[in-house]
């Protein structure tokens, strides 16, 4: 009974259809990474939550509260935008140049289909938290922080990490164009 049903591909993916969803998720996180608009939201993200510790004026009585807390709303907000932007682009792309029809057609279901794409603007949006993630903690270690040692009490930000950071993003963006070009 049991082994039987097992046997013939019961319950679970069938390898065919996982190799289907991991072929169509990888082309759409290549695709969606490629497009200006990821790029340019990911370094928007970035900026303005590397800027946070920059303009910083108050502490609202927790140390680091402002810098998280803005860019935790960086990676909503941003990441929202990218997630459907993507996914939006994505499937009409794929209905524009005729793909859709033809993959749904006959060799991948259109459940397989939709959970491939689903799958690949998660892996986009992964891969922009990640780089926003870094950001963020950047920024909250760049923002002052109340210091209490023998020869200092107050409060004391990190702009060396900051200027690295900026640097990084510049070298980045440099380093882009020279290959690019």
């Amino acid at each position: 009974g049991q082994k039987r049903g097992a046997a013939r591909g019961g319950p679970g993916i069938r390898p065919a259809v996982a190799r289907q969803i991991v072929s169509i998720a990888r082309a759409t996180v290549l695709e969606a990474v490629q497009q200006p608009i990821a790029l340019l939201l990911l370094l928007s993200a970035v900026l303005m939550t590397l800027l946070v510790p920059v303009f910083q004026f108050h502490r609202f009585s927790e140390d680091g509260r402002l810098a998280r807390d803005s860019g935790l709303s960086c990676m909503l907000v941003f990441g929202l935008a990218l997630a459907a932007g993507t996914a939006g682009k994505s499937v009409a792309d794929e209905i524009a140049r005729g793909t859709a029809a033809a993959v749904i057609g006959k060799p991948v279901g259109r459940a397989t289909f939709v959970i491939a794409k689903w799958l690949g603007v998660l892996g986009v949006t992964v891969i922009f938290w990640a780089g926003a993630l870094a950001a963020l903690l950047v920024a909250e270690r760049s923002s002052a922080h109340f210091i209490s040692a023998d020869e200092f009490a107050g409060y004391a930000s990190d702009p060396i990490t900051l200027g690295l950071a900026f640097a990084g993003v510049a070298s980045a963006l440099a380093f882009a164009a020279a290959r690019h070009g």
